[in-house]
C-alpha cells in the first residue's frame, strides 16, 4: 500500500479524543450503530429513507443512489456505519504511508474537529476541506480522489 484516502462523514470515532468533539447524544447513536444486530441497523435506514431523499435533495448524485441502496435492502450503509463505529483493525499512528482526508467544515453530523482529530492520529495526514456543506463526498472531492488513485497507477 502507498497512500490512503478517507472521505468525509469517516472520523476514528473507537478513539476517546475523536469522539470528544461530538455531542453527548451522539454516544447512544454510536453505540446503536456499533451493537445492535445488523438487521435493526437495516430496519433504521429504511425507516430513514424518506428523510435521507429531504435530506439529500441538492445533491442529485447521492439521490440518484437511493434506489439502489433500498433495491440492495439497505444493507449497504448499514455495514458501513456499524464499520465506522468500530476499530478499524489498525492502529492509525502506525500508518507509515501519506494519508489524505477530505471532510466538509459545515457538515452538520460529523463536526469538523472530529476530523482534524482523527487526520492527528496520521504520523503523515493532510485534511483538505471540502468547499460543498455536504456530509456525504461531493462530487469535487471524488473527481480529486479519482485523479489521485489513477495519478499512482498500477
Amino acid at each position: 500500500m502507498r497512500r490512503v484516502w478517507v472521505l468525509s462523514g469517516l472520523p476514528y470515532v473507537p478513539d476517546d479524543a475523536v469522539r470528544g468533539h461530538y455531542p453527548e447524544e451522539a454516544e447512544p447513536v454510536w453505540t446503536f450503530y456499533r451493537e445492535a444486530p445488523e438487521a435493526e441497523v437495516v430496519a433504521r435506514f429504511e425507516a430513514a429513507a424518506g428523510r435521507m431523499a429531504e435530506v439529500f435533495a441538492e445533491s442529485p448524485w447521492v439521490l440518484a443512489s437511493l434506489p439502489g441502496l433500498a433495491a440492495h435492502g439497505w444493507r449497504g450503509p448499514a455495514r458501513e456505519v456499524r464499520l465506522q463505529t468500530r476499530p478499524w483493525g489498525f492502529v492509525p499512528a502506525g500508518v507509515a504511508q501519506p494519508v489524505r482526508l477530505w471532510h466538509a467544515p459545515a457538515d452538520q453530523e460529523v463536526p469538523f474537529p472530529a476530523a482534524e482529530a482523527t487526520a492527528a492520529l496520521f504520523p503523515a495526514a493532510r485534511l483538505t476541506e471540502q468547499r460543498e456543506p455536504d456530509h456525504i463526498p461531493s462530487e469535487e472531492t471524488l473527481r480529486e480522489l479519482f485523479g489521485e488513485l489513477g495519478d499512482e497507477g498500477p
